[in-house]
């Protein structure tokens, strides 16, 4: 990646770790892939606000196999994918995003996903244990 509205997107996913870094989030790892999640959610509702293409992104994540720390790459560009659908509706609509408001539905979107969520953790957790 290695133009303007990729250098946004990254410094984006950034600025969200630090905008959240005292929240306590729940989810695997002691909350570190919800970390990741919330970024990545950031990443698709800036492109969503910007008309960014994230196909190259979502290009890059896709096969990413994940780790202890990140999530699984299908399950980021879920994540990156909602955020940029659902603030491009709320636009269309005619709605102000706030952060607040924006943290609030992925927190309702994460919910729901919570057994995808888990069931990719005990996935990763599985291959690292058994490689060779």
């Amino acid at each position: 990646m290695s133009t303007p509205d990729a250098f946004t997107l990254v410094m984006t996913h950034e600025c969200a770790h630090r905008v959240f870094q005292g929240h306590h989030f729940e989810g695997p790892n002691n909350g570190q892939w919800d970390e990741e999640m919330v970024a990545d959610y950031f990443m698709g509702v800036r492109s969503g606000m910007q008309g960014i293409d994230i196909r190259d992104v979502i290009r890059g994540f896709q096969n990413s196999s994940g780790s202890m720390s990140h999530p699984s790459g299908p399950l980021r560009v879920k994540v990156m994918w909602f955020g940029k659908t659902h603030v491009e509706e709320l636009l269309r609509r005619g709605y102000r995003p706030t952060l607040q408001g924006l943290f609030n539905d992925y927190m309702e979107f994460r919910s729901s996903i919570d057994d995808e969520v888990r069931r990719a953790f005990l996935d990763v957790g599985f291959s690292i244990v058994h490689r060779k």
